[in-house]
């Protein structure tokens, strides 16, 4: 019998991400993990700089701004999106087949939708019963106003922000898979006009062009009508995020065969790329458009730093490639949908049993949070998350049920 050791050792490699016929890339989950850590991270500081608010005797609103904004991790999904988005597109483009739109969205459905909604119905159920909600927004007064089960629908549909201007009450991060919805509704029109172009240096002109000008647009739309403007969480916004993604997945797609000596500079490079995405991170509230703009295009080098690095480096691309950074990559899903209303039930459970000094409050949340939710998401992608990968669970279902079915209709 396997010792548990054994069985630790060989977890990540049994419990990867089902991929179908797609060969396992596991630096794409490693890039992943890259993307959930700022996102945990700064969600955990939020419950310990409100705690601290409180014992102080102060209102437990705002945000640190001493720590990188969680939405650095969410522009690098964003990035991430589009390359694995495009890549089976482009390939399909480039054999000549014709695209499968409809497989593509159906696959979607069936792969997200469960476990989304799994979600959403245990946070509408206990927001009904009046316990804690995930909230932590500027659009809490609004939100007292939103009824859960209106919530819930909104949120079902990915159409919460537009609908009543505000994140979802339920769980506050799936703004950002509205923008995800949002641009699978566009991906494949849009790599197809990409793609008409056959000229490979013109189309990697036009695709730079295309995230520049959808860059400027973003920030013009968010110095305009503020930062926490309804449209501040649309793919308004964030379409340069998808575009560069798309970009990305044709440069690599075009250069397969690394130069002599790349491996290294691509090290150098994912390095580079961290530091200027937490950087970036550090100035996120900013109001006018230079300023913003600047950040912007920051944060977009240092995204195709870290997919280049990630996916050409030497050491990069074995450290995101690392048996358990990218099986917390293949759970990042998971980890999103659950860490944010675990995090406020967990923390109100410990502070309301244990007396944290004021000086150890932030240091003990962001210590304690992080493992918790990555945890609990292992658990949740394990059991939840990943049986729905499989491009046939359909079939397996109604196999693993029509016995049953056909057993209770024969003693009925």
């Amino acid at each position: 019998m396997p010792s548990l050791l054994h069985r630790l050792i060989h977890l990540p490699e049994r419990a990867r991400r089902v991929t179908g016929n797609q060969a396992y890339i596991p630096q794409l989950d490693g890039l992943r993990f890259f993307a959930i850590m700022p996102v945990l991270f700064w969600h955990a500081s939020i419950r310990g700089y409100r705690s601290m608010l409180n014992l102080f005797g102060m209102p437990p609103m705002g945000e640190p701004t001493w720590l990188p904004h969680g939405e650095v991790g969410v522009d690098l999904f964003f990035v991430i999106s589009g390359f694995v988005i495009a890549r089976p597109f482009l390939a399909m483009i480039e054999q000549g087949r014709s695209l499968k739109v409809g497989r593509f969205y159906l696959r979607r459905l069936l792969r997200l939708q469960p476990p989304y909604l799994l979600v959403l119905v245990v946070c509408a159920a206990s927001a009904a019963f009046g316990l804690a909600g995930g909230g932590h927004n500027p659009g809490r007064e609004v939100h007292r106003m939103i009824d859960p089960w209106a919530s819930f629908w909104a949120s079902f549909f990915y159409v919460h922000v537009p609908v009543f201007g505000v994140p979802s009450l339920l769980d506050p991060p799936i703004w950002s898979l509205e923008i995800e919805v949002q641009f699978y509704l566009l991906s494949p029109l849009l790599i197809w006009l990409y793609a008409r172009m056959t000229c490979r240096e013109w189309r990697l002109a036009a695709g730079i062009w295309a995230v520049t000008v959808a860059m400027i647009a973003g920030a013009a739309i968010r110095a305009g009508m503020g930062v926490f403007a309804p449209w501040s969480f649309t793919l308004a916004t964030h379409l340069d995020g998808f575009l560069l993604g798309v970009l990305l997945a044709d440069m690599r797609q075009w250069r397969l065969r690394p130069r002599p000596g790349a491996g290294a500079w691509k090290d150098a490079g994912f390095l580079l790329g961290l530091f200027l995405l937490l950087a970036s991170g550090l100035w996120e509230l900013l109001g006018a458009f230079w300023p913003m703009l600047l950040r912007d295009a920051l944060r977009l080098l240092a995204c195709a730093l870290i997919v280049d690095g990630a996916l050409g480096g030497t050491r990069a691309g074995r450290l995101a490639g690392a048996p358990w950074i990218a099986l917390i990559g293949s759970a990042c899903y998971s980890i999103y949908l659950i860490h944010v209303p675990l995090m406020v039930i967990v923390w109100i459970a410990l502070t309301r049993v244990m007396h944290i000094p004021a000086l150890w409050i932030i240091p003990s949340a962001m210590a304690l949070l992080p493992i918790i939710s990555i945890a609990a998401g292992l658990v949740f992608y394990a059991l939840v998350e990943r049986p729905f990968m499989s491009a046939d669970w359909p079939a397996k279902f109604m196999r693993a049920f029509a016995p049953r079915l056909n057993r209770s209709e024969f003693s009925s």
